[in-house]
């Protein structure tokens, strides 16, 4: 059966309809729906919805790019997501593995709450949870290492580091590492040490 030009072959009505629609396209028409009924539907081109897809069933990509929105109303189970902008949520992210930054992060409250609370819910006699500095690079004597800052603002509004606490390597040799701690304090507006811990004598100044 050959339709020359742009004739259709139609169903029930005008709106039911196969169409040459020209030399490379061909139009299927419906009002409602169109039902494709098969064990695989193999399309080798691309496919571009201007409306809304709807799956009820599990849909398997190689690969999925996506320019707009995606908005997911049950649980999503991604293996890598590789993010390159800003992610907004609204609620509570739950995390089973380990969470790895290459920037610094930033958490904010409205109110007092507890802005970090690190938990362990191991029942040995062993020390938990644990918060570790670590500068992962080779040392050498009298590198600065982390520090532990409390800032807040003076009465004209500026940022003021009103105590630090700052670890330092006094020896960096293997075998017989040292290091110290230094606290400081603003005074007069001027950030001073106020007390340090020094090795090997634990000398308190």
């Amino acid at each position: 059966l050959t339709l020359n030009s742009t004739n259709k072959l139609m169903f029930n009505d005008a709106s039911q309809f196969i169409q040459g629609s020209s030399a490379t396209v061909l139009s299927l028409g419906a009002t409602d729906e169109i039902d494709l009924t098969a064990t695989l539907i193999d399309i080798n081109g691309n496919a571009d919805v201007s409306g809304t897809v709807t799956a009820t069933g599990t849909s398997v990509f190689a690969s999925l790019d996506i320019s707009g929105d995606i908005d997911v109303d049950g649980t999503t189970n991604l293996d890598v997501v590789d993010i390159d902008g800003a992610v907004d949520m609204a609620s509570t992210l739950q995390v089973d593995g380990s969470i790895t930054s290459s920037s610094g992060a930033t958490i904010t409250t409205a109110d007092n709450t507890t802005t970090l609370n690190l938990v362990s819910t191991d029942t040995d006699a062993n020390a938990g949870p644990h918060l570790r500095l670590s500068r992962n690079v080779t040392g050498a004597d009298d590198d600065a290492l982390g520090q532990v800052e409390f800032a807040g603002r003076d009465d004209a509004g500026n940022d003021f580091l009103y105590a630090q606490i700052e670890a330092y390597i006094v020896d960096a040799s293997n075998g017989t590492e040292d290091g110290y701690l230094e606290f400081f304090r603003g005074v007069q507006g001027t950030e001073r040490v106020s007390a340090m811990i020094l090795s090997p004598t634990s000398t308190i100044i």
